[in-house]
This record gives structure tokens, sequence and C-alpha cells, in this order.
């Protein structure tokens, strides 16, 4: 991570100085990254926030988007589930307006992921089925498996046996 990490500063560095926000936005992003690969969450945050406000402010969607689902997944680390699915569900409405599929279906899964931690197995379901349907319309078997099973488990949390079973087959 080292040497990514002073590959990733050095960049931000660059965009600092000629006040480049996408590229900002990119560095600190990826910094987020690596810094929560680390287990360094507060840090992570630091440059996650950032990074979805340097994103934020020059329209660069994707980024953003991106940026956000990593917000999620780190306050969903730190503990704090309302904000943790604040940023996944901005990062899912964002990756639906600007259309970027691929990157929908897993946010969607990983919000259906802290549904459940929460205990909302209704919602749970719904963004599970939600990443299954994106799966099969991308002709993606090996995810569509993997949403499958992950409904099949919401159905068992929910107690609905039948449902559970048929999303077992399935997967």
């Amino acid at each position: 991570f080292d040497d990514a990490e002073k590959a990733f500063k050095s960049a931000l560095a660059v965009a600092e100085s000629r006040r480049d926000f996408y590229w900002q936005a990119w560095a600190l992003n990826n910094l987020s990254l690596c810094s929560k690969r680390q287990r360094h969450y507060e840090e992570s945050l630091d440059y996650g926030l950032r990074a979805a406000a340097a994103a934020n402010r020059v329209s660069a969607h994707r980024v953003e988007a991106l940026a956000n689902g990593n917000l999620g997944s780190i306050y969903s680390f730190l503990g704090d589930a309302n904000s943790a699915l604040k940023h996944e569900e901005r990062a899912v409405k964002v990756f639906r307006d600007i259309g970027a599929q691929s990157n929908l279906m897993a946010a969607l899964g990983e919000l259906a992921l802290m549904y459940e931690r929460q205990g909302d197995h209704e919602s749970a379901v719904a963004n599970h089925l939600r990443a299954f349907e994106t799966a099969e319309k991308l002709n993606s078997p090996r995810d569509a498996e993997r949403f499958a099973e992950n409904l099949s488990a919401a159905y068992i949390n929910s107690g609905q046996w039948d449902k559970a079973q048929e999303w077992n087959e399935r997967a």
C-alpha cells in the first residue's frame, strides 16, 4: 500500500496545484480505498468525504457515486448505520441516474446487506431482488447466482421459508 499511497498523494498534490477538482476527487477516493483496506477508517472517512465533495463540485457523477459507496462501507465498519445507508442510497441513485448498470448492481447488493444487518428484511429483499434483476439484465450469471443466494438468506431471516427455498433452488 505504501507505493500506491505515495502515487495517489503525488497525484493529489498535482491536482490541487492545478485546482483540478475532478482529479482531486479520483486521488482522494483512491486514498480512501487504500486507508480502508488498511483498516484506518477515520483517515479513510476523511479522504472519502473530501472525494465526494470534490466530485460533487464539478459534477463528476461516477466518482461521486463511487465515493459515496465507499463512504457507506466505511460508516458501516464504524457502526454508523444511518450514515452508511444514506451514502449507499446516494450511490445507488447516482449510478441509476447515469446508467452505470454494473456499478448499480454492486451498490444495490451492498445496500441490501446493510438493510439486512439492520433487520429491515423487506428492504433487504427488495434491493437483493433489484440487484439480481440487474445481474440478469447484464447477463452476469455469477452475480445473479450470488444475489439469488442472498435473496434466499434474506427470506430465511424474514421467516419466509417457501420463498427462501425457491431462491435457494435458483442459486
